[in-house]
């Protein structure tokens, strides 16, 4: 996956982790916590991106 796509999957995941909590109104409820490690997945491979390219940019 491309990083302005991983960026963009990234800040919806963000915003409806957001809308559940609220509307849950705590962390702990299973779809909150499901968005978050759904969240959790993508920023890893965020980082692993730009990990990998910066590898090769100073290569």
């Amino acid at each position: 996956m491309e990083e302005v796509t991983l960026q963009s999957t990234i800040e919806i995941l963000r915003s409806d982790m957001i809308r559940a909590y609220k509307e849950k109104g705590n962390f702990v409820d299973s779809r909150v916590v499901d968005i978050s490690q759904q969240l959790d997945t993508y920023i890893v491979q965020l980082q692993l991106l730009r990990r990998h390219s910066q590898d090769y940019s100073i290569s």
